[in-house]
């Protein structure tokens, strides 16, 4: 039997319970002081989809809340954070 990918779009995840294998997300994760110094390139963006609040990980830390619920045993997520907003040692 050949393994199935399934695709599921929601607001961080969805309500209903489910496990997932991997949960691969971009979110907004630049802290909303660090806004105006961005470079040009940037400002094609919609606000919303910079703009983590003021540490930067508002939204990291909802996700984060509800993973350990929907995340399989051995799961894995894969998240984009700033080179300053990771564990360190």
């Amino acid at each position: 039997m050949a393994d199935v990918i399934e695709f599921v779009e929601a607001d961080l995840l969805p309500g209903e319970p489910k496990a997932f294998e991997l949960v691969l997300a971009n979110l907004p994760y630049i802290p909303t002081a660090h806004l105006p110094g961005l470079a040009a390139e940037t400002t094609f963006e919609p606000k919303d989809a910079l703009d983590g609040g003021p540490d930067g990980l508002r939204v990291v830390d909802r996700l984060l809340g509800r993973l350990p619920e929907q995340l399989d045993p051995g799961g894995l997520a894969l998240l984009e954070i700033g080179a300053d907003q990771g564990v360190t040692g």
